[in-house]
């Protein structure tokens, strides 16, 4: 299998070369920078596979160097790390537009097991496009629900025709969401459908995922419970009743 090419931005250094070294010993081609700016550098000049961002970084802290990186149109995968623990810090992770996070220490047997889900994802599942060949562009899929209106080709999502900044994972459950209907959704069917089950994250990530989408939607007009929360059993779509 193909490895990684991994950005680590960490200002801790004995954390940082500890880490490094223990990526490169399992095969991983690491870069190490030492602060946001200088990771937002070394993007703009290297491509890189993926990022493993701490959140707390001095110059540019991680979530700054994320949505930076985003409204850029980098679309490389990003895991935060982070050594807090509270919900408002990783949900401002996933709303930056974070792929995933992790809470520090990190635990090296999680985190290559995280690694190589990306890297089935990157290597296996997406083949690399024939040189010289014409490639026919689909056309476009448009899903909607009332006044949400999701492009399945570009990934766009609007809301009363405002642009909602929206990460891949976030896409994927709204998409889901509209295909069920009014049915509902459990977390865990959702985590089924949407993460690789050999490494799942727990409930709390499709928790998170949902009131990130929430406040997005909010942000351009939707209602509060646009995303109906059933108590103790899942999710669905409010009825569309020409208002929402």
């Amino acid at each position: 299998m193909n490895k990684l090419k991994i950005l680590l931005v960490e200002d801790d250094a004995e954390s940082g070369e500890a880490l490094m070294e223990a990526l490169r010993d399992r095969g991983y081609n690491v870069e190490l920078a030492a602060d946001g700016e200088e990771g937002w550098e070394k993007c703009t000049q290297e491509k890189f596979d993926l990022l493993l961002l701490d959140i707390m970084l001095p110059k540019l802290d991680g979530i700054g160097l994320c949505r930076r990186l985003r409204h850029k149109g980098y679309t490389m995968p990003i895991i935060m790390l982070t050594a807090r623990k509270t919900i408002t810090d990783k949900v401002l992770g996933l709303d930056a537009g974070a792929d995933d996070y992790m809470t520090k220490p990190i635990d090296l047997l999680e985190l290559f097991a995280r690694l190589r889900v990306w890297e089935r994802r990157i290597f296996e599942f997406t083949p690399p496009p024939i040189a010289h060949v014409p490639v026919e562009k689909p056309a476009s899929t448009i899903m909607k629900w009332g006044r949400l209106k999701l492009n399945t080709t570009t990934r766009e999502v609007t809301y009363q025709q405002k642009q909602v900044p929206i990460t891949r994972k976030e896409f994927e459950v709204l998409e889901l969401l509209i295909a069920s209907g009014r049915n509902i959704l459990t977390r865990n069917a959702i985590l089924e459908r949407l993460w690789d089950q050999d490494d799942p994250p727990t409930e709390y990530a499709v928790k998170a995922h949902i009131l990130s989408i929430r406040n997005k939607l909010m942000a351009v007009g939707a209602p509060p419970d646009f995303i109906e929360t059933v108590r103790g059993i899942g999710y669905r779509l409010r009825p569309y009743t020409g208002i929402n």
